[in-house]
């Protein structure tokens, strides 16, 4: 395999696919390779045939970018104990291709998650001299105890937290998507070190389709409502119980009808409990490239979150990037730490899990002037236009990563 001087080790990935538009990593390290220099991601490939074969990973590239996906045993379910063996294997066969270069990378950039690639940026660390960068996309083991899902003392969290000190403590850099991590990374060293924050970005599409092409998903918006939507995954750490509670005290307001975009897990149990109300309707997840007209047809966008202690440290939503760049006004019920739609005034946050003070926030934006709605949400759009695309994403992530490659900008 050719060598390259910057990896990105992400066992969880999109590149760009029939199935995908590619994700955050792909389209930063695609634009720092396109610009600067040539690197590798490193991500995984979950095969059934996984253990056959001699090779047990694929690597292409265009000469300045180069993928290679590990085959790693598939898993179903995140409570899988599968899915913690397909870390270790993902892990065991990044460091099999590490010892087979001639030369190693220069930095390697460990993106959560899996937090066991911390461990292995580590061990290259220390074998290739080469510099370790943390990165950081969803702060572990906190987001799966504050949830309630495993206790802290759970030998499990109890080692993902040693491995996540140790990062934090080991990494020449440190990188997060949330913009206050750098407060949790005090609390768990019980020192301050310097984060600097990559947040999540837009690509932008080749272009928008009209209404028709979203009526071809069924999709129909009513024309004579004040239209709310959500679209995005329906599942537990969602918190749409305070969206569906909403609308159910709404069900009276005839004028405000209610959108569920998506598919999840919890699906099912909101079809059952709230299907009947006349105010909501239910959408299939429609495909990405008609996601933004529909989005664009509707009135005010909402996401939401649990009231947890995960939130104080930041936010940096898919979801938001989808919203704002619909130009369409959001609100949020949300009570961590505020970022880009306050940034961008483009829309506001209400107490999370509080159905009454979401209610009160959406007849005040029905009773708001069109055309003010209308100028919040273009400001989001430009706002998103002007700071969050990944050219300036990657530039930002390429200041930081000059001093490490050592060359002096």
């Amino acid at each position: 395999m050719k060598n390259y001087p910057l990896w990105y080790v992400s066992k969880y990935l999109q590149t760009p696919d029939h199935n995908s538009n590619g994700a955050r990593g792909y389209w930063l390290m695609q634009e720092i390779a396109d610009r600067w220099l040539q690197c590798m991601i490193v991500t995984s490939d979950p095969s059934p045939n996984w253990h056959k074969g001699e090779s047990h990973a694929a690597c292409s590239g265009d000469g300045q970018l180069g993928v290679c996906k590990v085959l790693t045993p598939p898993f179903q379910g995140s409570g899988s104990w599968l899915r913690i063996f397909s870390w270790i294997v993902f892990e065991l066969r990044v460091r099999r291709i590490a010892k087979s270069l001639s030369e190693p990378p220069r930095v390697v950039i460990a993106s959560s998650l899996s937090l066991l690639s911390v461990l292995t940026g580590i061990w290259m660390r220390r074998v290739y001299g080469c510099a370790l960068v943390l990165e950081v996309r969803d702060i572990w083991p906190m987001t799966i105890t504050v949830g309630g899902s495993f206790r802290t003392w759970h030998p499990g969290i109890q080692f993902l937290a040693w491995v996540e000190k140790l990062g934090y403590r080991k990494a020449d850099l440190i990188v997060g998507t949330m913009p206050n991590l750098g407060e949790h990374v005090a609390n768990v060293l019980g020192y301050p070190r310097e984060v600097v924050c990559i947040p999540m970005g837009v690509k932008m599409p080749d272009s928008l389709e009209d209404d028709c092409q979203s009526r071809k998903h069924g999709v129909e918006v009513p024309l004579d409502k004040f239209v709310v939507a959500y679209a995005g995954s329906v599942g537990i750490d969602n918190a749409l119980d305070t969206y569906f509670q909403c609308a159910e005290s709404m069900e009276g307001e005839s004028s405000v009808h209610f959108l569920v975009i998506g598919e999840g897990d919890l699906l099912p149990m909101y079809r059952r409990k709230y299907g009947q109300l006349r105010n909501v309707t239910f959408i299939a997840a429609v495909p990405q490239e008609s996601l933004q007209s529909l989005l664009t047809r509707c009135d005010l966008l909402y996401f939401s979150t649990l009231k947890t202690k995960t939130w104080h440290y930041g936010q940096s939503l898919n979801k938001l990037i989808d919203y704002m760049l619909s130009g369409t006004p959001v609100v949020g019920s949300y009570s961590g730490y505020p970022s880009m739609i306050n940034e961008a005034s483009s829309g506001t946050f209400v107490e999370a899990e509080n159905p009454k003070a979401l209610r009160d926030e959406i007849l005040r934006y029905q009773e708001m002037d069109p055309k003010t709605r209308k100028e919040m949400g273009t400001r989001g759009r430009e706002w998103l236009l002007a700071n969050r695309t990944y050219s300036q994403l990657a530039e930002d992530y390429w200041q930081v990563l000059q001093p490490l490659l050592g060359i002096q900008s």
